[in-house]
């Protein structure tokens, strides 16, 4: 008789989404798909089979059991549970004890690593700091595993329940990263605040500029996953290449940073030379070029810049961006200036984080098969990275269904339409007959935030839109684009990847939205939204705070008719160069975005409306520039 064994990794949210950089994020994702990498390479090498997901082609598993060739991968792609198959006269104990051993050691090689990088530099590592320092590392990881036959289901839901892994206390002051854990020093802020501050001013002075930000005291795992890039070699095995990874600023002037370099090359150089040489600390963190910028302009020193040095309202900030010498300052203000009045915009502060999901994948699996269902989704991560590059985003995290992208924001929705299309593809390409259940379908999130928000809650809006209102909400197989202000939603709205027009034909979601946002090109007509969307409002009785919710229209009321003629009462087909929509498409353009699409109303055109797409479209117009929102 064979078996199968389930294997669980945990804490994932603590471990992956509770980071302040983005650099922090992909090293959690990273970390993680590492050390699942060798718990599987422990499996297999006591003779199991992994069955579930589909590893023969993933890159990361390759290089841990050192047949990777090429560059090493750069993105998370294993996922932190994983099924084993067992021939029959193995012993699945056994099987399992190897693969936790080989997790556990090479979670300690990787935390060993960065210990001795620090001991050697930082010199108050006292025993109280080291004897933090194994608590954490030794008690923080929960491996799970469960035996029984290959159809036997429910196993390990059960097993998370029963509840065998207890963390111990954390006590004094808690990192500022993972608040569950103590910081590493030791000391308590209330009581020895000079002793707290000079411990971690010598943690910080020991590394690199900008590795540790003045506020951050974080505790032992935090620290693991924000140096162990300074010492891959040693903690992985191999260099991962990535000790500046593109900032949340990066991403989101990326798109200027291109047209600049297309359009004013000669005045990037200039101010690319003037910042060098005025900048009291490196301003060339080197993130958007390495990772987002293909081309010739991946090496351009413009493209290296710190893409708040590319804000007037960052650069007029002394606190912000240091000079040696204060009088340069008006200097680099004017050259900006210069630039933007070249290219005819100033570079968008917001970017967007894309979350996707399988929908009911575990239903999928137990009517066609485990095996079919894994490759269509080794297919569909195949595809991942390439597509998102192809938006000049950057992949956090690609493995079976799940994926986790930072991109600019206008190229959001166009990235996560691709990658529904790609999930179809993948699925068709395994010529299941998916009749019974409909072919297997994707829910994202799509967040637009502002790049100075904290990342931990743009994460978790992100989670929140997928699982609650994507998912929940709109019936699965849908969309959910929110717009993240500072520290708050500003604007929710979902929809199904398809929707239903006034000629009951379907149309894709992210096109309607895209195709208005391009018709908003003037003030005119921003403002013309903005008007139509408060009568409506009033007239559905939608409150000011009205983010994420739809109101009935009124019994008898013709949406699309009232829409055409508020247009014609504008005039907006007079403005010079407004828009190029006729008012009759542009009026069915408005009434598609205005109408609730949820999968119980796909084949039917509802008669709830809200007004969170015209924000959508709106913000996605302006690009985000600070000011150019209206709610």
């Amino acid at each position: 008789m064979s078996w199968h064994i389930q294997f669980s990794i945990g804490p994932v949210q603590s471990f992956v989404a509770q980071a302040r950089r983005t650099r922090d994020l992909w090293a959690g994702s990273y970390l993680l798909s590492f050390l699942t990498a060798h718990a599987m390479a422990g499996a297999r090498r006591a003779g199991a089979n992994v069955v579930a997901p589909r590893v023969e082609d993933d890159p990361l598993l390759a290089w841990v059991e050192n047949r990777g060739q090429g560059k090493p991968p750069r993105f998370g792609s294993l996922p932190n549970q994983f099924t084993v198959e067992v021939p029959e006269g193995q012993e699945p104990r056994r099987v399992a004890e190897e693969a936790r051993k080989e997790f556990y050691e090479a979670w300690q090689k990787v935390c060993k690593a960065v210990w001795e990088y620090l001991r050697k530099r930082v010199h108050s590592l006292n025993g109280q700091a080291e004897q933090i320092w194994r608590r954490q590392i030794d008690g923080f990881w929960e491996f799970l595993w469960v035996a029984g036959q290959r159809n036997e289901s429910g196993l390990l839901a059960r097993r998370k329940l029963w509840r065998t892994h207890w963390p111990p206390d954390e006590p004094g002051d808690k990192c500022v990263l993972m608040p569950d854990f103590q910081e590493l020093s030791g000391y308590v802020r209330a009581i020895d605040r000079e002793g707290q501050n000079a411990f971690w001013e010598q943690v910080r002075s020991s590394l690199p500029v900008a590795e540790l930000d003045e506020e951050d005291r974080l505790c032992a795992i935090a620290l693991v996953k924000r140096l162990f890039p300074l010492v891959s070699q040693e903690a992985l095995g191999w260099d991962v290449g990535v000790r500046h990874w593109p900032s949340t600023a990066d991403v989101a002037a990326l798109p200027w940073v291109e047209k600049v370099l297309e359009q004013a090359s000669e005045l990037a150089n200039e101010y690319a030379a003037e910042v060098k040489s005025a900048a009291q600390d490196n301003p060339q963190t080197g993130g958007a070029s390495r990772l987002l910028l293909r081309g010739k302009g991946s090496e351009h020193e413009f493209a290296k810049i710190d893409a708040y040095w590319f804000h007037q309202a960052y650069l007029a900030n002394p606190k912000l961006i240091k000079l040696k010498d204060e009088s340069r300052r008006r200097s680099l203000q004017e050259q900006l200036a210069k630039i933007v009045d070249r290219v005819g915009e100033s570079p968008s502060i917001y970017f967007a984080v894309l979350l996707a999901d399988g929908d009911r994948l575990g239903e999928v699996i137990r009517r066609y098969g485990g095996e079919k269902v894994s490759a269509a989704l080794a297919y569909f991560t195949s595809k991942v990275s390439e597509i998102v590059e192809n938006f000049n985003g950057a992949t956090v995290y690609a493995g079976g269904d799940d994926l986790l992208a930072l991109l600019p924001l206008a190229k959001a929705l166009e990235c996560a339409k691709r990658l529904r299309n790609a999930y179809d593809e993948a699925f068709r390409y395994t010529r299941c007959d998916f009749q019974e259940l409909g072919l297997p379908t994707l829910s994202a999130a799509v967040v637009l935030a502002h790049a100075r928000s904290p990342l931990k809650l743009i994460l978790a809006e992100a989670h929140r839109l997928l699982d609650e209102v994507a998912k929940e909400e709109n019936g699965r197989d849908s969309l959910a684009v929110g717009i993240f202000r500072e520290h708050t939603p500003a604007a929710q709205w979902v929809s199904t990847w398809q929707r239903t027009g006034a000629d009951n034909q379907l149309y894709c979601a992210v096109d309607t939205v895209e195709k208005l946002a391009s018709q908003i090109k003037t003030g005119e007509f921003k403002a013309f939204i903005y008007s139509l969307a408060e009568t409506l409002g009033r007239l559905c009785g939608l409150p000011n705070n009205r983010i994420g919710r739809f109101a009935k229209l009124p019994n008898g009321f013709r949406l699309e008719e009232f829409v055409r003629g508020q247009l014609e009462r504008a005039a907006i087909h007079r403005m010079p160069g407004s828009v190029s929509e006729s008012v009759e498409a542009l009026a069915s353009l408005i009434d598609r975005i205005l109408r609730r699409s949820r999968q119980d109303e796909l084949n039917r055109r509802s008669s709830f409306i809200g007004l969170d797409g015209l924000t959508v479209a709106s913000f996605i117009a302006t690009g985000g520039l600070e000011g150019e929102h209206w709610r």
